[in-house]
C-alpha cells in the first residue's frame, strides 16, 4: 500500500509538503507570540529593568 501511495505522488508534491511542514509550525508560533504580546494581562507581561529600579 505504501508503494502505491509513493508511486502516485510526484517529487514536486513531496517538496511542497516538506516546505509546508516547515513553514506551518513557524507561522503558528509567530501568531501565538503576537497574540500573547497583545492579550496577556499586565501582571503576566515581563517588566523592564528600569521599572523595577523605581
Amino acid at each position: 500500500m505504501w508503494q502505491d501511495f509513493l508511486a502516485t505522488i510526484t517529487s514536486k508534491e513531496i517538496l511542497f509538503y516538506a516546505f509546508l511542514s516547515t513553514i506551518i509550525p513557524f507561522g503558528v508560533n509567530f501568531i501565538q507570540h503576537k497574540l500573547h504580546q497583545i492579550a496577556d494581562p499586565p501582571w503576566k507581561k515581563k517588566q523592564n529593568k528600569k521599572s523595577n529600579i523605581e
